[in-house]
């Protein structure tokens, strides 16, 4: 007899512990006379059971309990003994088998669950003044990821965005004649959380570019502002100048005439400090003229062109001696800081030079320009000083035009 048929022999009939009579009475079928299987034959009778047995339960106390397994390639599995657990790698089934939240688990907050989210931002991102290798893997990504680029030209950067595989979802053009209009919808978007890239056609933007309005206006809304860095005509130049790098003042573009043009001239011409200066081919001769005129011939100065590119070049030089041939491309002028003095100029002779300036006619603005050009001194002492002449009795005061 099997393991399971020795259980099934074992259960109580309902009838179990009463005489024969009284089990007749109560309408029980009498209990069959047990009979044994042969232990060393198959021949023995089988055992009679009645209704009752035959819709028993088997008792299932000492069996090894099967689990439902998973389907796996059409097969049902089970497990091999009982409290070993099926493998749920990949099961999403608790221990009450129903089915359990992918979330974090419960009583522990999910690691995003509190975190302020990330707010939007005015990015100011450097492109190749050259070298298209120049960018920055940080600078692609920010362009690829901002809902609006802000650039001077749609086309140019659309040649750029095409030689790095980047689409753009947007481009807006910001130039020195829209950048303005742009103020009011580029912060309305960094204020909702939207991404804006703003990008010049070459170097970093609002350096003599477009930039430097949408910079002052998310500054003023409390907005954040950041910077990719990358290339800089500006720091490229004066670092292969050779000249003092310890301080440095950037003049960008000078004014193209009248009086700002003589100022500006003059403040560059008394600098303490190297003086960066950038220049239109068309207009470097000029220039170049002016600088000679108010600084003298043994002024030290870098000039370089074509930076990054193939045909890169910076020729150094006096003002009295440099050559810089056929103009081509844009140039970044380098110019050495004012000589310093043997001995400093007092006031008795800025006065008299001052005077003199003044009865030839000029102004007291041009004569203040004038010697503090020829003296090396700042053109503010200047002026200064003769305003103060101007109302002492006995000097020409002479004109203020």
């Amino acid at each position: 007899m099997t393991h399971s048929g020795r259980a099934l022999a074992r259960q109580r009939h309902p009838c179990d512990g009463l005489d024969r009579d009284r089990r007749v009475a109560l309408g029980a079928s009498p209990r069959p006379a047990r009979t044994r299987r042969s232990r060393r034959g198959t021949g023995a009778a089988a055992v009679s059971l009645g209704a009752h047995r035959r819709n028993a339960v088997p008792a299932r106390c000492g069996l090894s309990r099967s689990r439902r397994g998973r389907h796996q390639d059409g097969a049902n599995t089970t497990s091999p003994c009982r409290g070993a657990r099926a493998d749920r790698s990949h099961d999403h089934r608790g221990p009450s088998r129903r089915v359990r939240s992918l979330g974090a688990p419960g009583g522990r907050p999910h690691r995003d669950q509190g975190r302020r989210p990330v707010s939007g931002a005015l990015h100011l991102i450097s492109t190749p003044i050259g070298n298209l290798s120049d960018i920055s893997p940080r600078a692609i990504e920010a362009i690829a990821a901002a809902d609006l680029v802000c650039c001077e030209d749609t086309r140019r950067t659309g040649r750029l965005l095409q030689h790095l595989g980047v689409s753009a979802r947007r481009l807006a053009v910001c130039n020195e004649h829209t950048e303005f209009d742009l103020i009011g919808e580029v912060i309305d978007l960094v204020a909702s959380g939207a991404s804006v890239a703003v990008v010049s056609d070459a170097g970093t933007p609002a350096l003599s570019d477009p930039g430097s309005r949408l910079v002052a206006a998310a500054a003023a809304a409390g907005l954040r502002v950041e910077a990719v860095p990358g290339p800089s005509a500006l720091l490229a130049a004066l670092v292969v100048s050779g000249l003092d790098t310890s301080r440095f003042s950037f003049e960008g573009f000078l004014p193209r005439s009248g009086r700002d043009r003589a100022e500006r001239l003059t403040d560059v011409a008394s600098s303490d400090a190297t003086v960066v200066l950038y220049e239109a081919p068309h207009r470097l001769e000029r220039t170049l003229v002016d600088l000679r005129e108010v600084c003298g011939d043994d002024r030290p100065v870098a000039i370089s062109r074509e930076l990054t590119k193939i045909h890169e070049e910076t020729i150094r030089g006096t003002l009295g001696e440099i050559e810089v041939g056929a103009p081509r491309g844009e140039y970044v002028i380098v110019l050495g800081a004012r000589p310093t003095p043997d001995t400093p100029v007092d006031e008795s002779t800025i006065r008299r030079m001052l005077e003199g300036e003044l009865a030839a006619g000029a102004s007291r603005r041009d004569a203040a320009s004038a010697v503090a050009r020829r003296l090396g001194v700042p053109r503010r002492t200047a002026y200064d000083l003769v305003i103060a002449m101007a109302k002492e009795p006995d000097t020409d005061p002479g004109t203020d035009r």
